[in-house]
């Protein structure tokens, strides 16, 4: 433990040695080279692989997205990040049994190209979005709520929404982005009747499929130096009031490479996803930094196809030959013991430098109706080998452990590891994980760390329910979640929602943790949701369709020329891009309450702080989960 403990250190001093050599190369300049032309630049460490609201898994689209595209409603800046009009003229109407929504359009809604926004862009654009081949994003929520006659027209400027059963998160859903019909309609009717995956997928690599809505329309996307620039939209109906002129997306692969840049002022917002730690922030001089509870969570997802640690539904015969309750029992020892194995301790306060929480189920610590009881799974690889014995799994086969590593000479079975390379804490904590399986008597044939264009069509963007990693596939693999404001996991764990049609890549199917998901999210009143949100969580931390790891804090970083920037909304990939601003020299920045914010010509001093989101939760929310 203590060699491992001073490998990770060895790691950070690296990192940061080569981030402090970037910094004074480029020397402390304030960060307002884009002042004058009043253009942001935003670094990001992903790749830009998807480039419609129909496509968007990914958080690096999603940010991007947010400037570009609107829904009828929009989380607002203010306190209580509540749900404010934003195309709607108004909130809506609702039934006295909250199925049934009326909502107003505001006059003279216009998209981008000048085309009107009326309600039939409306009911087509949700008509779009229940029909699987197209969207893969919204459908898995919606479908559970919604069929093709659930939006109609009133008139031209009046939508009814007539839901299946009450949703408690319901403006979230009524908030999806809207497209223009003229636009789609035609490719529309060629994917129902021709049910290409061609003809269906909406993804244009120029923004074409974008059809703006925001206060930002996309100029231009280069996708080989990895570079989306958005430009003002005059036709965004609150455009009187947008301030920037521009903002360019870019790619920046490294964090040694974001910091040099930001603290030279080629950069003036660095994202949260590089997980710069506060010392080396303080390293850098006319930045504002934050911290906020990140209302997100990584996790280790899993095939439950595969025959040993599967939970047996959907898996093939195992190695036992049992019954299919029987190889699920198996299969939840088995991840049970893949769990114990998570230094999530060391993950949450060394890795992340205290940045992080040791996770117990995927519900965010930050959502309304967390459980603060159910406790995370300890690092413990005695009790791990007790459940693989438990499971079946005799020890005395496979000889005895290295005196040194403790691994084995032979393996019960092995698997391949599978994790991004673009989070470097989440490199090392992957790392691990592969090191410590054959201590437990599973071999991990290879650890791929790789790009997101090679891991999705492996995983959640499969054209099948994905098998293993060997036949293309996944075993293992290292994800997070940005959740927004609220926490709705339909469509991660429902059968009906395997690839290619939902977003349950893990081949997971649990009737009754369905059932218990199903109830949480129909249920209005707090306190009974709040029963139900609870008994997930226990569902989730019993079976473990996946493993757990840590909710982050997101700490972001941005020049002290900039106002108007909200750490939280940004962590949920919903920024108010509109409010956005370079100060004048007259100019006073006010901080959303919910942070903490240090400014000053000196190193930034960083105070740690979750935010509390009581308030926030008094309202239905919803935002859609994005992979980070």
């Amino acid at each position: 433990m203590k060699s491992k403990t001073k490998l990770y250190f060895m790691i950070t001093t690296a990192l940061l040695l080569v981030s402090s050599v970037s910094i004074i190369q480029l020397g402390f300049a304030n960060p307002s080279l884009n002042q004058n032309s009043k253009t942001l630049i935003y670094a990001l460490p992903y790749d830009f692989t998807e480039f419609s609201s129909f496509t968007v898994q990914s958080y690096a689209t999603a940010q991007w997205l947010s400037a570009v595209t609107s829904g009828l409603f929009k989380r607002s800046a203010a306190n209580s990040r509540d749900w404010v009009p934003d195309l709607a003229a108004s909130m809506p109407t609702v039934s006295a049994n909250s199925t049934q929504f009326t909502v107003k359009l505001k006059p003279n809604l216009k998209f981008a190209d000048g085309t009107p926004i009326t309600a039939d862009d409306v009911v087509f654009s949700f008509k779009a979005r229940l029909t699987p081949l197209i969207d893969v994003g919204v459908y898995p929520i919606a479908s559970q709520y919604m069929t093709n006659s659930s939006v109609s027209k009133i008139d031209s400027s009046t939508v009814f929404f007539n839901l299946t059963r009450p949703y408690a998160f319901a403006l979230g859903l009524l908030a999806s982005t809207i497209v223009e019909k003229s636009h789609f309609q035609s490719r529309y009717d060629s994917c129902v009747s021709t049910k290409n995956a061609t003809v269906c997928n909406w993804d244009a690599s120029d923004g074409s499929d974008v059809a703006s809505t925001g206060p930002f329309k996309v100029q231009k996307i280069d996708t080989t130096n990895m570079v989306v620039t958005v430009v003002k939209d005059t036709n965004y109906w609150d455009a009187a009031n947008t301030k920037l002129d521009s903002i360019v997306f870019q790619k920046v692969s490294s964090k040694a490479a974001a910091l040099g840049a930001l603290a030279s002022g080629t950069i003036n917002l660095m994202d949260s996803q590089y997980v710069p730690y506060p010392s080396e922030l303080k390293l850098v001089r006319g930045i504002t930094a934050t911290i906020v509870g990140d209302p997100a969570h990584q996790e280790i997802s899993l095939n439950h196809f595969n025959p040993y640690f599967g939970n047996g539904s959907g898996s093939p015969a195992s190695k036992f030959g049992d019954s299919v309750a029987l190889n699920a029992s198996r299969g939840r020892l088995v991840r049970h013991a893949m769990s114990l194995i998570v230094d999530r301790s060391l993950a949450a306060n060394q890795i992340l430098q205290g940045l992080g929480q040791p996770a117990a189920s995927t519900m965010p610590s930050s959502a309304f109706g967390w459980d603060a009881n159910i406790k995370p799974d300890p690092f413990n690889i005695t009790m791990a080998k007790e459940m693989m014995t438990k499971a079946g799994y005799d020890y005395s086969k496979l000889g005895t452990p290295n005196n040194k590593t403790g691994v084995y000479p032979k393996f019960f079975f092995n698997v391949t590891v599978l994790s991004p390379n673009t989070n470097p804490a989440r490199n090392q904590w992957s790392d691990n994980f592969a090191a410590e399986l054959p201590k437990i008597g599973i071999g991990v044939t290879k650890h791929v760390s790789t790009g997101w264009g090679d891991i999705q069509p492996r995983t959640f963007g499969s054209d099948v329910p994905p098998k293993s990693y060997d036949k293309g596939g996944f075993d293992v693999f290292f994800v997070g979640y940005g959740w927004g404001l609220d926490w709705d996991p339909t469509g991660l764990y429902e059968k009906s929602n395997w690839r290619p049609v939902g977003g349950n890549f893990y081949n997971y199917n649990n009737r009754t943790l369905e059932n218990a998901i199903s109830n949480y999210t129909s249920t209005l009143d707090p306190v009974k949701r709040t029963e139900w949100a609870v008994k997930v969580q226990q569902l989730i931390h019993q079976d473990l369709p996946v493993i757990p790891i840590v909710y982050p804090k997101s700490q972001w970083a941005w020049s002290d020329t900039l106002t108007g920037i909200d750490a939280l909304l940004l962590s949920t990939s919903s920024l108010e891009w509109g409010n956005v601003a370079f100060k004048s020299t007259t100019t006073t920045s006010s901080t959303p309450t919910g942070t903490t914010t240090t400014s000053t010509p000196t190193p930034v001093s960083l105070v740690p702080f979750i935010v509390t989101f009581v308030s926030i939760f008094i309202a239905i929310t919803l935002k859609r989960k994005v992979r980070k």
